[in-house]
């Protein structure tokens, strides 16, 4: 009910709408509506009412919800005050409740590729995707690039001009303000299951020792930005690029083709350049005059 009414608010932002005109909507008397506005207020949300005017909803305020983001995604939604990691909250849910999205306001024991913590303050966003993709294991790769397109486009929304490093990670003025975690279980022939896992430096601090290389988009603007917003678009964003021809769109806006990397191994490191994309998204490289795929490792570009 909460979220049907934000829903009806949020179509009409900006704008007045009379509680009897949202009762009717949705089947349900005005005393309902009253009830309902009073609790999103609560929540923190910006809403004027009028008598004989009726409802205007001005700001989000940065609230995080789980009845705001479900109806802006239109995703069931799991919201958490803080956990250990969505990731691992996510596949607790998979068998057992249909939950498509996990949201915390700050995690415990964020984490990374190759085993990496993922500082998580409150402030940042903290989300996990559930999927069912209906891709093939040699297909894996495609979560990846479309998570980085979903949040690469968003950041674009909100007025930056990130940088997509391979697989995913997403930089602004050569930190990094973005990291994903994607886990799978496959069958022989499709993916059975996807936890995407996405961490967004937003209106969040970082340690000190972290601000030569990490940065958030508040500190980048001097503003605070609504992380409610931005979920919305990144999850619209990767419904569109995972039906897509995502090696296409990711050649397009991954600024890393064409330039000198260097492949970081557990034991070694060697210095190549970024060539393409081949057709199951796998990074393509000229080393020492060669071409071949990178397979493993992690990729490290100077700024």
């Amino acid at each position: 009910m909460i979220d049907k009414v934000f829903g009806i608010l949020y179509q009409n932002i900006g704008e007045f709408i009379s509680g009897e005109l949202i009762g009717k909507s949705l089947g349900v008397s005005r005393a309902a509506v009253s009830k309902a506005i009073a609790e999103l207020k609560q929540k923190g949300l910006e809403i004027v009412s009028i008598p004989k005017n009726g409802h205007k909803l001005v700001s989000l305020n940065d609230c995080l919800d789980e009845d705001i983001i479900s109806a802006l995604t239109d995703k069931k939604t799991l919201f958490l005050d803080d956990c250990q990691s969505t990731n691992l909250e996510a596949r607790k849910l998979i068998e057992t409740k249909p939950i498509e999205l996990v949201v915390a306001s700050k995690q415990t024991q964020g984490r990374g590729r190759r085993g990496r913590g993922f500082v998580s303050y409150e402030g940042g966003i903290y989300m996990t995707y559930i999927i069912k993709p209906q891709l093939a294991p040699r297909q894996a790769m495609f979560i990846n690039l479309a998570a980085g397109l979903s949040v690469f486009d968003a950041l674009t929304q909100c007025g930056f001009e990130p940088f997509l490093k391979y697989p995913n990670d997403i930089y602004i003025n050569g930190k990094k303000v973005c990291g994903i975690l994607t886990e799978i279980l496959a069958d022989f022939d499709l993916l059975q299951w996807a936890i995407v896992g996405i961490g967004i430096n937003v209106n969040n601090d970082l340690p000190q020792d972290l601000k030569s290389k990490a940065t958030s988009l508040a500190l980048e603007k001097g503003q605070k930005f609504d992380r409610a917003l931005i979920i919305q678009d990144v999850i619209n964003n990767f419904d569109y690029y995972i039906k897509q021809d995502i090696v296409m769109h990711y050649r397009k806006k991954c600024a890393m083709i064409g330039k000198e990397i260097t492949i970081i191994n557990d034991a070694s490191s060697f210095a190549a350049k970024a060539i393409d994309l081949n057709q199951d998204g796998l990074l393509v490289i000229n080393r020492q005059g060669k071409q071949e795929v990178a397979v493993g490792g992690e990729v490290s570009i100077k700024f």
